[in-house]
């Protein structure tokens, strides 16, 4: 064997990297010694899948007409719009979470929080989380949008498809393997934030999602609960970057 081969030191640093990854998750199962724990953790966990749920068909629904825009126009300061729009990829969740606290204690910002209440309440975290998590639905869909060959959408049109038609049946019928992955991986990064969600919210058990559940459960020393909730969050993390991984691979296919 040769040891001085790229692929066979890669091989080697790869089966490091994965014994401390399992080493470290491993140690969920310590903390789970009677087994997982329902009682107290149910709802947090649901309420986590809901506003994940809702959160990222947010970060889709207007992700997807950004990206399009972005992957077919040129225009001045481009880069800048999309380094503008990437700053949530590297700014804190908790920074984003005191922004919005500020933004919705101040002018019009103030008139949405009286009239609709936003702070302490589960559109708050939707709100928070769908800061935190856009820029990577939007980063997804803007590469398969790139991948898509534009002369698809100047045959459609030469056959008389209108420009909405174009969109609806070639675009995003072409697209909906990047769309799904999108989603997927919003859904997941949502699932797992803590931050913003926690600076927006609070520790209000009655909007209190896992992330924060589990906070609260490691404060108290109640380590069954803490290991449940990660058991879940791991397990949940896995199925659907799993599946992601089994879009990636049929779509090379």
């Amino acid at each position: 064997m040769n040891f001085r081969s790229p692929v066979v030191l890669g091989g080697i640093t790869t089966f490091i990297v994965l014994l401390l990854f399992v080493f470290t998750f491993s140690h969920t199962f310590i903390l789970l010694k009677g087994g997982v724990k329902v009682e107290g953790i149910a709802s947090p966990i649901l309420r986590s899948i809901s506003i994940s749920t809702i959160t990222s068909f947010l970060a889709i629904l207007i992700g997807i007409p950004v990206a399009y825009f972005l992957s077919r126009k040129e225009f001045f300061l481009k880069k800048a719009v999309e380094t503008f729009l990437e700053l949530p990829l590297v700014l804190s969740p908790v920074a984003l979470g005191t922004l919005l606290l500020i933004l919705f204690s101040k002018g019009g910002g103030r008139f949405l929080e009286e009239k609709i209440g936003f702070t302490f309440t589960m559109k708050g975290i939707i709100i928070a989380q769908f800061f935190v998590v856009f820029t990577i639905g939007l980063k997804t869909l803007k590469v398969a949008f790139d991948e898509l060959p534009e002369r698809y959408e100047h045959i459609a049109g030469l056959l008389g498809a209108s420009e909405t038609e174009v969109f609806l049946d070639v675009v995003l019928r072409a697209s909906k393997r990047g769309i799904l992955s999108a989603f997927i991986l919003t859904w997941v990064r949502s699932m797992g934030e803590f931050g913003a969600s926690l600076t927006i919210g609070g520790m209000n058990s009655s909007i209190r999602i896992a992330t924060v559940e589990l906070f609260e459960k490691l404060e108290m020393a109640d380590f069954p609960s803490v290991g449940s909730i990660i058991f879940v969050l791991l397990t949940l993390s896995f199925i659907f970057l799993y599946i992601l991984k089994l879009l990636w691979q049929k779509g090379q296919g």
